[in-house]
């Protein structure tokens, strides 16, 4: 399956290796986007056996890179979890590597305050 800028829905997982098939375009399109282009990348790989966490873990870290301005960032524990597909089940859900096609950039404060 082949995805382009325009076709991804936002804030979703897409698949840029799945089934032994690497997707270089759907990373490209993505990534060299007018504001992101310039921007550094951070790869954050969580790697484990199959119905351990992983997908729900990195549904965790989506909410507090959405919230990174908010000391509630976990939210209600009713709060339903969105982010990366995980359900309890036997069978894996999530599968391959796979990007978010939503930026989410963090900027740092410096010392004197300001904001980069």
């Amino acid at each position: 399956m082949e995805y382009s800028a325009a076709t991804i829905m936002e804030g979703s997982a897409v698949p840029i290796f799945c089934n032994n098939r690497a997707h270089p375009e759907t990373l490209l399109a993505l990534l060299d986007r007018d504001d992101i282009r310039d921007l550094p990348v951070l790869i954050l790989a969580v790697a484990g056996e199959y119905r351990t966490g992983k997908s729900f873990l990195l549904s965790y870290f989506l909410r507090y890179l959405n919230n990174q301005d908010s000391s509630e960032w976990l939210g209600d524990e009713n709060e339903q979890l969105t982010g990366f597909d995980h359900k309890c089940d036997d069978k894996p859900v999530t599968k391959g590597i796979q990007i978010w096609n939503q930026p989410l950039v963090v900027r740092r404060k410096t010392e004197n305050g300001s904001v980069e």
